[in-house]
């Protein structure tokens, strides 16, 4: 969002700063003249191209020039740096939006087998506990163990809709379904993909082979998001379905 110098609700350190329209040299001054880079923003369906200038006398400040009517704006160095690292910075990495006071109810689905929990405590999000539903006043302390695992989990990899892992379909192992009485809150698919070495170099080192990567999708990612490489509360998840 592009907001004019001077608006009393904008910090200014925060959101780009109006110069106006400059003529041709100070526009040559500000690296804006001949540069290549270009912003591109689309709202509601309408977009706009900004020429992206930095004065080589300068190094620390870019700047901003509206293609459509010329305007010049001062871009906050942090600003820049988040939109130059976009893929990093910019990329939503939650796997859910709600929290743990959102649910109070789930159920887990690995290997065939099927089991609710209730969950008490859960305006703590630290201290929640996890109960089968037949006997909420019993706790289950290695359900809640490997729920806290699932629900810390952070993407390191987030893909865009319908993209899949380079080793093919990721097959699902488990899946977790959160409730909010008899409402449906979201859930979680969480799944393996047997993947070859990443190099023929490192295919030829002894002991060499394919590797399980793990993939999750939920409610609120756009596709699979890729999960560190411990398979350990995937296997779990059989065990928490059938209470073995």
């Amino acid at each position: 969002m592009l907001i004019e110098a001077g608006c009393p609700t904008v910090n200014s350190r925060a959101s780009p700063r109006a110069f106006g329209v400059l003529d041709a040299a100070k526009t040559k001054e500000l690296g804006l003249a001949d540069s290549k880079k270009k912003l591109v923003i689309t709202a509601r369906g309408e977009a706009r191209e900004f020429t992206v200038g930095q004065p080589a006398s300068i190094s620390t400040e870019s700047y901003l020039r509206d293609v459509k009517d010329g305007r010049v704006y001062l871009m906050p160095r942090a600003l820049l740096t988040d939109l130059q690292s976009a893929s990093h910075r910019l990329v939503d990495r939650r796997l859910h939006a709600f929290k743990i006071p959102d649910f109070s109810r789930i159920t887990v689905k690995a290997g065939g087998k099927s089991r609710d929990f209730v969950v008490t405590n859960g305006h703590d999000q630290m201290a929640y506990k996890l109960a089968p539903v037949a006997t909420p006043d019993k706790p289950d302390e290695m359900a809640r163990n490997w729920h806290d695992k699932i629900w810390r989990m952070f993407p390191s990899e987030v893909m865009g809709k319908g993209e899949l892992p380079p080793a093919g379909e990721p097959k699902v192992a488990a899946r977790i379904d959160y409730f909010e009485g008899p409402k449906a809150v979201g859930w979680i698919e969480i799944a393996k993909v047997d993947a070859a070495p990443a190099s023929p170099a490192m295919s030829a080192a002894p002991g060499a082979g394919s590797h399980v990567e793990i993939y999750a999708r939920t409610e609120h990612t756009a596709g699979w998001v890729k999960l560190p490489s411990d398979p350990t509360p995937v296997d779990e998840a059989e065990k928490i379905a059938s209470a073995k």
